[in-house]
Formats: structure tokens, C-alpha cells, sequence
């Protein structure tokens, strides 16, 4: 879908290039609202074709576990981390003009993945406002919500501006010589 909306799935990417002028506030906001309508909507046909789901909140992200001592700045910290790492990838697949052309996807899945793989047991491994928000406005778990839009858009925006101004803008400038 990248070529037909930038592929903005994801608020905190939304804001790393809004951060880094990337995309106006207009866009930004509607993105950002598009993003948390689609996740409502997913999580409640969720609760629609699932309804034992019910007993894990429809898939809400439930805090800091005991891996971390339920410790929220551990959390935070967790899904900021996880966050940078998603966000460069991002940078460096679809913005940087030396990327593999047609590999996107796999990267950016493939980073997902291994994301989830670490933060899964120690939070949930949101990495993505929108996607904890669904499942929060369904299911009434707001505990710790924060701390899944706080992290994720710490991690993406500052990765977003290092990736950005450091790597991205030389490649557009090579390039552009």
C-alpha cells in the first residue's frame, strides 16, 4: 500500500516524518486518524468473529511484565527502543537513496518480526499507538496506555530525525549531484 497512501499504518512513523518534514500537519492528522478508525475497526471484528479473545482484553497490550519488574519506565524505554529500531529501518529502506529497490516489505516486516521476538515477553511489542488503541477502546483497558503512545513516538521521532538528517538527506544530496 505504500504507493497508494505512503503506507502510513503506524502514528509514530506518521510522526518521525512529520518531524522531519517529510509530510504536512494535514496529512499527518489524517493519517493519524485513519490509522486509530482502522484499529477500532479491526479490534472490533475481533471481538466479533473471536469472542474468547475477551479473556486476553482483544488483544490490548497489557503493561510491563515481570520480565522487566512491571517497571513502566522499563516499559517505556522497551517500546521506544523497539520503535527506533522499526522507524530506522523504515528510513533506511524506503527514504535512503542507495536502498534495495522492491524490498521494503520484507525489511520492514522482517524487523517487525524480530522486534517481536525481544519485546513480546517484556511488553506486548506495540511499537504502534494505533494498534494498542483498537483493542483499548473495545475491550476498556486504558492501564498503561500511555506508556504505548509515549515510547513509540519518543523512539520513532528520534530515530526519525537521526536517520533523516544524518543518513537520508546525504543520500538525496549524492544523488542529486
Amino acid at each position: 500500500m505504500g504507493h497508494v497512501s505512503g503506507g502510513h499504518f503506524n502514528p509514530a512513523i506518521t510522526l518521525s516524518f512529520l518531524a522531519t518534514k517529510r509530510i504536512n500537519v494535514k496529512n499527518a492528522i489524517g493519517y493519524i486518524g485513519f490509522q486509530l478508525i482502522g484499529a477500532v475497526i479491526a479490534a472490533a471484528v475481533n471481538k466479533a468473529i473471536l469472542p474468547a479473545s475477551e479473556k486476553v482484553k482483544y488483544g490490548v497490550q497489557t503493561g510491563p511484565s515481570a520480565l522487566i519488574g512491571n517497571s513502566v519506565t522499563a516499559g517505556f524505554t522497551v517500546e521506544a527502543i523497539l520503535t527506533f529500531f522499526l522507524v530506522t529501518t523504515v528510513f533506511m529502506t524506503v527514504l535512503h537513496k542507495k536502498a534495495a529497490a522492491g524490498l521494503y516489505g520484507f525489511t520492514i516486516g522482517g524487523m517487525i518480526f524480530l522486534d517481536h521476538i525481544v519485546g513480546v515477553p517484556l511488553t506486548g511489542a506495540s511499537m504502534n499507538p494505533a494498534r494498542t488503541f483498537g483493542p483499548a477502546l473495545i475491550s476498556g483497558y486504558w492501564d498503561y496506555h500511555w506508556m504505548y503512545w509515549a515510547g513509540p513516538i519518543v523512539g520513532g521521532v528520534i530515530a526519525g530525525l537521526i536517520m533523516n538528517y544524518i543518513f537520508v538527506k546525504k543520500s538525496e544530496q549524492e544523488a542529486a549531484a
